[in-house]
């Protein structure tokens, strides 16, 4: 054990002396060396916080670039998004005006006899449209809005049509609508696509303000400048535009079937206006009804026409006005058990309420088709109704914009 003992501290003592000289050797090292860490610890803190400055200043810089490129490089995908889109509707304008030209070559022959219009022309029709129709959904806003009018009227139309009962209608009257409406189409399909004055997007929520906050995923992101797909709007130049060619066919089931795209009264009314005769875009009665749960039954204008009466005079004939009103409602039926005299002691107008409207006055009632009627009037009264009426017609035409505030 001494053994041990010695050995071990005669290898600490050599080892002691073994280090010695190199520690003296470098003692001039050394002192360099505590020199130079002196003189760090000498640094003013200015300097100190420039070093730091420049520590943190390549991420800083890093940071802000990113923060500075993520809007522009957000704006470049949206323009090349824009970009993109309006290629693609401008190649579906040009195809869709290829297609309508087809067909209106095709319609043009048909038009040449008067024949008696059967559902399966209707039924022809649609099918060529629809094809149409599914090309303009890429196309503009224009040209996929009055294709889906013209479509969709057709269809509501086949749904009621009655080779026996249904209202006489010529392929000449049919087929000169058609290609009516199509080469409206493709007088848009010509235009230029409009381009977004901006980029900008707005968020939309697709669920009502009770359930957002049960619900995720509740919103959408749409361009505020930049309209795709229908213009879905009653209000609209191109419903208008098309509910007056509806309404000089003079068919009531094409009337019906168009009014039944919105449910709105305003179309017809403002064709009225321009007319300038008055006539109650709503005639309502109360009624109670615990199986429908109506508590009216109510009728909408859907059309017009104006034509020429022989009177005493020849050389001064009479104009008559037949309004075509409807039930639109497809279930809830109670034309076919309405009487003349019913309607006119027991409607009132309920469009401008103090019209002072006076359905006495009507010449005649001839019912057509499903629940749908005409309504005949001299010329003079309707006349004499919208001077009595104009300011207030002016006011119910007047297009109101909802409140997308949340």
């Amino acid at each position: 054990m001494k053994k041990y003992l010695v050995i071990i501290c005669l290898v600490i003592v050599s080892q002691t002396l073994i280090a010695t000289p190199k520690a003296q050797a470098s003692s001039e090292n050394t002192t360099k060396v505590e020199l130079e860490f002196k003189q760090k610890e000498d640094k003013s803190n200015s300097e100190k916080y420039f070093d730091y400055f420049k520590d943190i200043l390549g991420p800083l810089v890093a940071l802000l670039g990113i923060l500075l490129t993520l809007p522009i490089l957000r704006k470049k995908l949206i323009e090349n998004h824009i970009t993109t889109k309006l290629n693609k509707i401008q190649a579906k304008n040009t195809e869709i005006q290829s297609y309508n030209q087809k067909l209106i070559d095709k319609y043009i022959p048909l038009t040449y006899s008067n024949d008696l219009l059967t559902k399966q022309d209707l039924e022809n029709a649609l099918n060529d449209l629809q094809e149409g129709f599914n090309i303009s959904q890429n196309a503009s806003s224009d040209v996929a809005t009055l294709m889906f009018y013209l479509k969709t009227t057709i269809q509501g139309t086949i749904k009621h049509f009655d080779n026996k009962k249904s209202q006489l209608f010529s392929t000449r009257g049919f087929y000169g609508f058609i290609m009516d409406n199509l080469d409206l189409v493709n007088y848009y399909s010509k235009q230029v696509v409009q381009i977004p004055k901006s980029t900008k997007t707005q968020k939309s929520d697709i669920i009502t303000k009770s359930l957002r906050k049960y619900v995720s995923h509740s919103k959408i992101v749409q361009f505020k400048y930049f309209k795709l797909g229908i213009i879905d709007s009653p209000d609209s130049a191109h419903f208008t535009m098309f509910s007056g060619k509806v309404n000089r066919t003079n068919h009531a089931l094409l009337m019906r079937a168009t009014f039944q795209i919105y449910w709105s009264p305003k179309a017809i009314a403002k064709l009225l206006f321009i007319h300038k005769i008055y006539a109650p875009s709503i005639l309502s009665m109360p009624h109670e009804d615990p199986l429908f749960g109506t508590k009216s039954l109510d009728l909408y204008l859907v059309g017009f026409s104006i034509s020429n009466q022989l009177s005493i005079d020849p050389k001064d004939p009479t104009k008559v006005v037949d309004l075509i009103y409807s039930n639109p409602d497809d279930f809830h039926r109670f034309i076919e058990a309405l009487k003349y005299d019913k309607l006119k002691s027991d409607f009132n107008d309920i469009w401008i309420t103090d019209s002072k409207f006076d359905l006495s006055k009507s010449i005649s009632m001839t019912k057509t088709e499903i629940e749908t009627f005409r309504l005949k009037f001299d010329n003079v009264y309707l006349v004499d109704m919208y001077q009595q009426n104009k300011r207030k017609i002016k006011k119910k035409l007047k297009i109101t914009v909802p409140n997308t505030r949340s």
